[in-house]
């Protein structure tokens, strides 16, 4: 009997012991599985080995105390070890690679546009010194629309001239809409759409009639080039720029600068700089540099296009306007002899720019064009410049 008592007191002892250790590994998976949402999965992968460590960790509890049951601790502990600087390697390589990249904070980050709310003190909006010289009510102000990348701006143009609400879903307002068609000015819902004039224009070819709708120019932008300090190309021709983004050109020495393999970075290949650029070279697009990344919650690996890395032969794109303090240690390249700036892209010098426009139906009320006639002044042209904009005509 007590023999028994005994076997059964082992018995489920290991018995706990296993299902402790089972839960451990199951709790530990399912936390990477969590994980793999937020971290990179190179991260994780190297994590993984450590559901081996519990293993062999169990077999050690389970075994009696003795040599074999120290080896296999042993071993359980050098595996961990070795698990724990993989992991660690993994966690450097993910930094490092973070270090040199400029990240795109207007397509990769879906708050974006809440850096910028009007009428909030800790706003990043552009603002008037002083009291604009027009305002709206809430019965006379024309209903905006306007697009995510070109929110600052429109922000801008509220913060001022608009009277203070609480924004609502999606930082919109009563009188602002984000990120839909414009063909809604046509069905009323929308009086004025400041957008880029290829995002609206792609919208009106498909959608409506154009000679239903009146455009005005009120600002511009540019897409810029740009490589690492030391790639020995300071500028393109436009022919150049046309074959190193359809892939013609593969070597930076074909173009002058030094014997190094062109890397393409295209993390803007869904965003209208790469339809200006695609506009500009007539032909889409050469495949950039692509990463494996783990697909949530399909359990995939699927390949997506970067974000620029300062890494060797690495050429990028994306708008004068959204140039930023992470752009320091690049160099910007001139296109036929001229580089982005206001003056160049004021005067159309620069050859790849695009209209910022305000677009209306065909017969404007008297509040838009109150409201367009106030953008063109210098008020609103400060503000377009404060933005990250090009104003359509010199500031005063």
């Amino acid at each position: 009997m007590t023999k028994i008592l005994v076997f059964l007191k082992i018995f489920l002892g290991n018995c706990l012991k296993i299902a402790l250790t089972l839960l451990g590994i199951w709790l530990f998976l399912f936390g990477c599985y969590l994980l793999t949402m937020f971290v990179d999965w190179r991260i994780i992968a190297a994590a993984l080995p450590f559901a081996l460590v519990f293993l062999v960790l169990l077999i050690g509890w389970c075994m009696p105390a003795g040599k074999v049951q120290k080896r296999i601790f042993l071993t359980g502990g050098c595996l961990a070890l070795a698990v724990t600087v993989g992991m660690c390697s993994m966690i450097g390589v993910n930094l490092y690679e973070n270090a040199i990249t400029i990240h795109d904070t207007v397509s990769g980050d879906i708050r974006y546009p809440a850096k910028y709310l009007p009428f909030d003190d800790d706003s990043d909006i552009a603002r008037l010194p002083g009291a604009a010289s027009e305002h709206f009510t809430l019965t006379d102000a024309p209903v905006l629309l306007t697009g995510s990348d070109i929110y600052p701006l429109t922000a801008a143009f509220v913060n001022a001239v608009y009277p203070e609400t609480e924004h609502e879903y999606d930082y919109e307002f009563p009188y602002l809409g984000v990120n839909r068609a414009p063909s809604f000015l046509l069905e009323g819902k929308y009086d004025v759409c400041i957008d880029r004039a290829q995002s609206a224009g792609g919208w009106l070819d498909e959608e409506i009639d154009q000679t239903q709708t009146q455009s005005t120019v009120i600002g511009r932008d540019a897409v810029v080039l740009y490589t690492r300090e030391d790639s020995g190309v300071t500028g393109l021709t436009s022919e150049e720029v046309t074959g190193i983004l359809t892939g013609k050109i593969a070597n930076w020495k074909d173009v002058g600068g030094n014997d190094t393999k062109i890397k393409l970075f295209t993390k803007h290949d869904l965003s209208s700089a790469a339809d200006l650029l695609e506009d500009y070279i007539g032909a889409p697009l050469a495949d950039g540099e692509t990463r494996w990344q783990f697909v949530f919650p399909y359990f995939s690996f699927a390949r997506y296009t970067m974000e620029y890395r300062d890494v060797r032969g690495a050429l990028g794109f994306t708008f004068l306007s959204q140039i930023d303090g992470q752009y320091e240690d690049v160099r910007f390249l001139a296109v036929d002899g001229v580089t982005a700036d206001e003056e160049s892209v004021q005067d159309g010098s620069y050859p790849i720019t695009e209209d910022i426009i305000a677009l209306t139906r065909a017969e404007r009320s008297a509040e838009e064009t109150r409201l367009i006639s106030w953008i063109l002044s210098d008020e609103g042209q400060t503000l377009v410049r404060e933005s990250g904009f090009v104003p359509v005509n010199p500031v005063k």
